[in-house]
C-alpha cells in the first residue's frame, strides 16, 4: 500500500511538476517502471515541443499515446505545408482531418480566396481607372497645348503681316505710340520712315501679281538685313513699309534709310522662274521729338503725313532716294 502511494505521488509529479523528477528509488531495479518512466519522459518532452511549435521532434516512444503523437505530428507538418501553399496563392488547399478545425481552415481559406479575387478586380478596375484618368489626363495637356499654340499663333497673326511676315500696320502704330510715351518722359527723340516700291504697278505689269509678292516679300527680308536690332519694321499697306529708329536723331535715320536705299538698289531679287529683277525703292523720313501741345496720336499723324510727303518729294525727284522732312523743307 506504500508503494502504491509514492507510486501514485510520483506519477503525479511527473504528471504536473514544470521540471523533470528523479527516478524514484523504489523503483531502482524494477525494469518495467524504469522503461515506463522514460517512454512518460519521452512523450511529455514531444508534447512540449509541439506546444513550443517545434514539429521537428523525433518521437522515440512507442505504444499507442506516442503513435496518436506522431499522427498528430504528420497532420501538423501537412498542415503547416498547407499554410505555406496558401501563402504562395494556392487556394485550392483543404484540411480534410482534425474535425471542427479543418472546416474552420477551409472556410478562411475560401473567404481569403474571394477576398483576393474581389482585390485583384478592383485592382484592375483601378488600373483600368487609371489608364483612362491619364488618358485624360494627356487629352487634356494636348488641348491645353494646342489652345496655347492657337493663342500664339493668334498673337502672331494680329501682329504680323500675312505675306511678308514682318509686322502689320497695328502693331507698328501700337509700338510707336509706346515710342512717343517714352521719349516723352526721357527728352529723347525716333525717326519715322515710309518706304514705297518704285514702279511696283509696273513691275506687276511686267512680272505678274505673283512675282509681285515674291518683290514685297525679299524687298522686307532685305530691309530686315539692314536695319540696326532695336528698330521696327512693318508692312504700311501695299508695297508700302513703315520704320521707326528709336533714340536717332536727323542725321542717324538719314544714315539708316540710305543704307537700307542702296542695299536694295544693290540686290537683284529672284523671280519665280529663277530670272532675276531690280528694283529701288524711295523713302521718306521724319525725325519725331516732343511738339509742345500735341499729343501722342496728333504726333504720331503728323510725323506719318510729313514723312508722307517727304516720300512724295523722293518720287517727284526721281525715286531711289531718301528725302527728310524738316516741317516744311525737304532735303535729299
Amino acid at each position: 500500500m506504500s508503494d502504491s502511494r509514492e507510486l501514485i505521488a510520483f506519477m503525479k509529479e511527473l504528471m504536473n511538476s514544470r521540471s523533470l523528477p528523479d527516478f524514484p528509488e523504489f523503483g531502482h531495479g524494477d525494469d518495467e517502471l524504469e522503461s515506463l518512466f522514460n517512454q512518460m519522459n519521452e512523450i511529455r518532452k514531444t508534447i512540449l515541443a509541439f506546444s513550443g511549435g517545434d514539429m521537428s521532434r523525433e518521437i522515440q516512444a512507442k505504444g499507442f499515446i506516442a503513435g496518436g503523437l506522431k499522427t498528430l505530428q504528420a497532420h501538423l507538418k501537412h498542415l503547416i505545408w498547407q499554410v505555406q501553399m496558401v501563402a504562395e496563392g494556392d487556394f485550392t488547399q483543404r484540411v480534410e482531418f482534425m474535425g471542427d478545425f479543418a472546416g474552420s481552415f477551409n472556410i478562411m481559406v475560401e473567404r481569403l480566396q474571394t477576398t483576393i479575387e474581389d482585390l485583384q478586380k478592383k485592382e484592375e478596375l483601378l488600373r483600368s481607372l487609371t489608364k483612362k484618368l491619364q488618358l485624360e489626363i494627356d487629352e487634356k495637356s494636348r488641348i491645353e497645348q494646342a489652345l496655347r499654340a492657337s493663342e500664339a499663333r493668334y498673337k502672331n497673326l494680329a501682329s504680323t503681316d500675312a505675306l511678308t511676315g514682318i509686322f502689320n500696320r497695328r502693331y507698328f502704330f501700337k509700338v510707336a505710340a509706346n515710342e512717343i510715351a517714352r521719349i516723352k518722359r526721357t527728352r529723347k527723340s525716333f525717326c519715322l520712315a515710309i518706304m514705297d516700291v518704285d514702279h511696283f504697278k509696273k513691275f506687276n505689269d511686267n512680272y505678274g501679281h505673283q512675282n509681285g509678292d515674291k518683290c514685297l516679300i525679299q524687298v522686307a527680308r532685305l530691309a530686315l538685313k539692314t536695319i540696326r536690332e532695336m528698330d521696327l519694321l512693318a508692312r504700311y499697306g501695299g508695297e508700302e513699309f513703315i520704320f521707326l529708329f528709336p533714340d536717332a536723331n536727323r542725321e542717324q535715320g538719314f544714315a539708316i534709310a540710305e543704307r537700307i536705299r542702296e542695299f536694295i538698289a544693290n540686290t537683284l531679287v529672284v523671280l519665280s522662274d529663277n530670272t532675276l529683277a531690280n528694283v529701288t525703292v524711295s523713302i521718306g523720313m521724319r525725325l519725331v521729338e516732343e511738339f509742345e501741345g500735341q499729343g501722342t496720336n496728333e504726333l504720331l499723324q503728323t510725323a506719318i503725313q510729313q514723312a508722307d510727303v517727304a516720300l512724295y518729294m523722293a518720287k517727284d525727284r526721281g525715286r531711289n532716294k531718301v528725302v527728310v522732312s524738316h516741317g516744311d523743307a525737304y532735303t535729299d
